[in-house]
């Protein structure tokens, strides 16, 4: 009976002797480690190069469209700050989309009546209509005389909803 307890005992030494150690490996500094970004470039080392191809065009892309946004941006805050006209305005808008035939084509889906000339215009009123939070008393006053000229200068076309 001894002889059982002391080979029990032994095994159980044994598979403890071949756990801890393992054990011992995790310690709580690795279990803290960040994973990696959400957007890694290069999530692994078995990429498919049409994948990475695809990520490279669409950051591109990506990269393109926020430069444009920001670029009309300014141009709404210079004419909100009576740097420039609307039609100043209209005509760098309509620069700074020509750069991408995709820009168009969604402005074209935004406002969807009236010729591309009236839509930068209307483009220009949205975006400022849109930086209303950096100057919230004057800006919905400056969108009314902007919808205005707009009215004005194209007066067949319906105000988009915009």
């Amino acid at each position: 009976m001894r002889w059982a307890i002391r080979a029990g005992m032994g095994s159980a030494v044994v598979a403890a002797a071949g756990v801890i150690p393992g054990l011992l490996t995790l310690s709580p500094a690795e279990a803290d480690r960040p994973g990696p970004a959400i957007q890694d470039p290069i999530p692994g080392r078995f990429v498919d190069p049409e994948q990475l191809r695809e990520y490279y065009d669409l950051t591109a892309r990506q990269e393109a469209s926020i430069s444009r946004t920001v670029k009309k941006q300014e141009v709404a805050a210079e004419l909100i700050r009576g740097e420039s006209t609307l039609s100043e305005a209209a005509l760098r808008f309509r620069e700074i989309i020509q750069s991408d035939p995709g820009a168009l084509a969604t402005l074209r889906v935004m406002f969807p009546t009236g010729t591309d000339e009236e839509r930068y215009y209307w483009n220009v009123v949205a975006f400022v209509r849109g930086l209303v939070r950096t100057d919230p008393v004057r800006v919905p006053a400056l969108v009314r005389k902007l919808v205005a000229e707009v009215r004005s200068r194209f007066p067949s076309t319906a105000v988009p909803a915009a």
